[in-house]
């Protein structure tokens, strides 16, 4: 749109300046004819409807402002506003341009009517003298009518060309608002996909936190379980201790065979202590579950691991508490054969 009316304008100033100079040129050279003093006329009124022309210019010009001034997207930017002021400001000045070139072609008519009255004392018949001042002054008003011409070509060209400019700022002044209200929607855009994005980790957040408690209730159960074994294991050296005094005569072999049922509770202990401190582990490694969501699926191999194992500790405990069973109902039954069955035992136990 902004092409098609610069094209419009300057096809219109040439076709108007044309126009100017073969009217001027008519008027000079056709001075002394009667037909031309009825030409002039129609001549004064183009030059009023160019005057027209000219005030609707500006009467659009100033309409453009108001509608760009008004606009809600232009407000928004100072800068807007200030190119928006400095363009009713050239177009004060193109409409002062406009007035002294309506006053010039004022002082045209005055001319023309000068003219007039040289023909009308040539048709008189005159003196000569006053036809010689008239010529003169025919002359000189001919010299005048070239130079307001020639004024008038130059004050439209330059009234077309700062209408041109003044409308090719007003284009950009379009273009650059246009793209700002384009950013404006890319980046509510943006910021719309920013929020479902948040929402989407957020509820990541929400399951892995139900992950992280359904772990921790695992844990909490197993820590009941090495508890249980742990009581169970206390139990049975107490049961140990109170049958000890019953078999003094036993004491030196069961002592060996306590100590190593000592040490392999202490083992155990020990074991149970490293697979605390793994479950301990486990639940800080749970706690860093937001940061290293991937760690998962090896503290569940871990966890998997350490459950196995007590498992394996639970049924040695229940093969050992036989085996004991097993040894003490031999050493009631007493005999030396039972206590040589009872060492046999004992040594394919601790093997």
């Amino acid at each position: 749109m902004g092409k098609n009316k610069k094209k419009q304008n300057n096809s219109s100033s040439k076709k108007a300046t044309k126009e100017d100079v073969e009217q001027s040129k008519q008027t000079i050279d056709n001075v002394n004819k009667d037909e031309e003093i009825q030409e002039t006329e129609p001549s004064e009124d183009t030059t009023s409807n160019e005057s027209e022309e000219e005030s609707t210019k500006s009467q659009k010009i100033d309409q453009t402002g108001q509608t760009e001034q008004l606009d809600p997207s232009a407000t928004s930017s100072t800068e807007l506003l200030e190119k928006l002021q400095q363009t009713e400001r050239e177009r004060d000045e193109i409409q002062q341009s406009y007035d002294n070139l309506v006053n010039k072609i004022s002082s045209m008519k005055t001319i023309f009517r000068l003219k007039r009255q040289l023909q009308d004392a040539a048709k008189s018949k005159v003196d000569s003298d006053t036809i010689t001042k008239l010529q003169e002054q025919n002359t000189d008003l001919n010299n005048e009518c070239e130079r307001l011409s020639d004024s008038l070509t130059k004050s439209r060209r330059e009234y077309n060309s700062t209408l041109q400019a003044l409308q090719d700022e007003n284009y950009n002044l379009e273009n650059q608002n246009s793209k700002l209200s384009k950013k404006v929607q890319e980046l509510n855009s943006e910021i719309n996909d920013l929020k479902i994005t948040l929402n989407e980790l957020t509820m990541d957040q929400k399951d892995y936190t139900n992950a992280i408690e359904e772990l921790t209730d695992k844990l909490a159960l197993k820590t009941d379980e090495v508890t249980e074994a742990t009581k169970t294991i206390e139990d049975f050296q107490a049961l140990v201790s109170l049958k000890q005094s019953n078999f003094d005569k036993e004491t030196t072999s069961l002592k060996s065979t306590i100590t190593q049922l000592e040490e392999k509770i202490a083992k155990q202990e020990k074991e149970n202590e490293d697979v605390n401190q793994s479950l301990d582990k486990s639940q800080q490694e749970l706690l860093e579950l937001k940061e290293e969501v991937k760690k998962i699926d090896e503290l569940k191999s871990e966890i998997h691991n350490k459950q196995l194992s007590i498992g394996k500790l639970r049924h040695e405990a229940i093969i050992l508490n036989e085996h004991l069973t097993k040894a003490l109902s031999m050493l009631r039954q007493g005999g030396d054969s039972s206590k040589k069955s009872v060492d046999k035992e004992l040594i394919l136990m601790s093997s």
